[in-house]
Order: C-alpha cells, then sequence, then structure tokens
C-alpha cells in the first residue's frame, strides 16, 4: 500500500528519471536559504516545510487505508479533518471526502508572497453560521 500526492502543476518542468518512470520533485524552489526565521529555511538537520502530505493510516497496526488531497497551505488540515471525519465520526470515505472544510490562514504562506491572517480561519457556511473568515475564538465555537 503507498500514497502519493504529485503536485500537477509542476511536473512539465521537472526532470524524469526514465528507467523508473516519474519525475522529480521541483518542490525545493519554495525552500529558503534565509532569513534564518522562515518556516522553510534549509539547514542540516532540519525538515523543510513542503505542502505534500500522502498519509497512510494504520489500524491494529497494519496499514489500513491511504489518503491525501491537494490544496497547498491547507492540505495538512484537511488531511486531519479528513480522518477525523472518518475515525471520530464514522462516515464513509464519501461523506469524509465532501464534509465541510476550515482551515487556519495564522502561519505564513508557502508560497509567495507569503500572505498570512494571524488568528484567523476559513469556515465553510456549511458548518452553520456566516461561514467565511471569523477569528479563531468566534471559530472555536461555531453554531451547528
Amino acid at each position: 500500500m503507498a500514497s502519493f500526492t504529485p503536485s500537477g502543476a509542476w511536473l512539465k518542468s521537472a526532470e524524469v528519471i526514465g528507467a523508473l518512470g516519474f519525475p522529480l520533485s521541483t518542490r525545493m524552489m519554495t525552500f529558503y536559504l534565509g532569513p534564518a526565521n522562515h518556516p522553510t529555511w534549509s539547514r542540516r538537520a532540519k525538515r523543510p516545510r513542503t505542502t505534500l502530505t500522502p498519509s497512510l493510516a494504520f489500524r491494529r497496526g497494519k496499514p489500513w487505508m491511504t489518503f491525501g488531497t491537494m490544496g497547498g497551505d491547507q492540505q495538512e488540515q484537511w488531511s486531519l479533518q479528513f480522518i477525523l471525519y472518518r475515525e471520530a465520526f464514522g462516515m464513509t470515505i464519501q461523506e469524509a471526502t465532501r464534509g465541510a472544510e476550515l482551515s487556519s490562514d495564522h502561519f505564513p504562506g508557502f508560497f509567495a508572497p507569503h500572505d498570512h491572517a494571524p488568528k484567523h480561519v476559513r469556515i465553510e457556511a456549511r458548518f452553520g453560521g456566516q461561514g467565511d473568515r471569523r477569528t479563531a475564538s468566534a471559530a472555536a465555537t461555531p453554531s451547528r
């Protein structure tokens, strides 16, 4: 069992390993050599940030399900929501895939110009209430 999350937009510009039939990642273009406080600052013994998060879930110690999503900065957040929908709320794969989503805009964006909105989240209207952007304190208790 394996999980892959291709980054389609850059596949055309990546070198292909002919004998293996897949391209090398071009995601290193988003790693930085400075400033030292940048979230994707590349240095020895550090795992640079990337938005690709192919996931493998285990159940009773055995591989159970693979999953992943497109979505840039929201990938990790939406993957967590998917697995919570499946496990905590007992949704089917289809229900979990189409479940209402929320995501934080708090941290600097992965892609230039690295925008962020501290203490803000995006909440789909399907959660109830107004949807759109709210402060984190308002988002923590969405009305259903």
